[in-house]
C-alpha cells in the first residue's frame, strides 16, 4: 500500500461525523494531531497520484429530455476519498480521467431509439446541463445509440488525458481561468425526447489526480 493509501485510511477509519437530525451526516473532519502527523509524511513539492472515484444514476426529465453533467471538480461531484485528501494535501491538479457508462436499458421492450454524444468538456466547471449540439462541437465527442442493445454491448468506455494543468488548491480544486486543479466535466445529451423519467444509464468516473503540499 502507498503512503497516501495508508494515510487515507487512517484518517477515514479515525473520521468525526457531525450528525444533523434533518440531513444525517452533514460534516466529516479528523483529529487535528492525526492530520498534522499524516501530512508530515509528504514533503513539500513532491507530488503524488492517487485516483478518485464517483458514480451517477441517469435519468431522463420529466419531459424526456437527456441532458447531463458530471464535473471533475470534487466540490460539485461526489468523489470518494477527497475529503481525506483535501485534509492531507494543499494543492491538486487533473491528470486524466476515465468513465464506464452502463445502459439501464436492458429490457428488450424498452424502445428509446435515439442518440446521445458524450464529450469530455475541459472548462466546464458546473452540473448545468448542456445541449446536443453543444456537447457535439466539443472535438472529442462521440455518439452512442441508447437502447436494450447498445453500439459495444452493455458498456461504453471513454477517457481524456488532461497533459500540463497547473495546480489548484484543494480549498477551490477547479478554476476556469486559467484552467486549473479539476476543473471539466463529462457532459452528454441527446436531441430526441424519450420515456420521461426513464433511467437510461449508469456511470462510474475514476480521476487520476496529482497532489502535493505547498513549498
Amino acid at each position: 500500500m502507498c503512503p497516501v493509501d495508508q494515510a487515507v485510511t487512517v484518517l477515514q477509519n479515525n473520521a468525526i461525523r457531525t450528525i444533523s437530525e434533518s440531513k444525517g451526516v452533514s460534516a466529516i473532519t479528523y483529529p487535528p494531531e492525526l492530520v498534522g502527523t499524516m501530512r508530515g509524511m509528504f514533503p513539500a513539492g513532491r507530488s503524488y497520484a492517487f485516483q478518485i472515484h464517483g458514480s451517477a444514476t441517469l435519468q431522463a426529465t420529466g419531459g424526456g429530455v437527456i441532458s447531463f453533467a458530471f464535473p471533475f471538480s470534487p466540490l460539485v461531484s461526489s468523489f470518494s476519498e477527497w475529503t481525506a485528501l483535501a485534509a492531507l494535501f494543499d494543492e491538486v491538479r487533473l491528470i486524466r480521467s476515465k468513465m464506464t457508462w452502463t445502459s439501464g436499458l436492458t429490457n428488450a421492450s424498452t424502445t428509446i431509439p435515439t442518440q446521445v454524444c458524450v464529450a469530455p468538456d475541459l472548462i466546464a466547471n458546473t452540473a448545468v446541463t448542456p445541449s446536443f449540439t453543444a456537447v457535439q462541437r466539443l472535438a472529442e465527442s462521440r455518439e452512442i445509440g441508447l437502447g436494450p442493445f447498445m453500439e459495444h454491448g452493455m458498456n461504453a468506455h471513454f477517457a481524456v488525458r488532461i497533459p500540463g494543468r497547473i495546480y489548484a488548491t484543494t480549498a477551490a480544486p477547479a478554476t476556469t481561468s486559467p484552467p486549473a486543479g479539476c476543473v471539466g466535466a463529462w457532459v452528454w445529451a441527446s436531441a430526441v425526447v424519450t420515456t420521461a423519467s426513464a433511467y437510461y444509464g449508469f456511470i462510474s468516473v475514476r480521476n487520476v489526480v496529482k497532489l502535493r503540499m505547498r513549498a
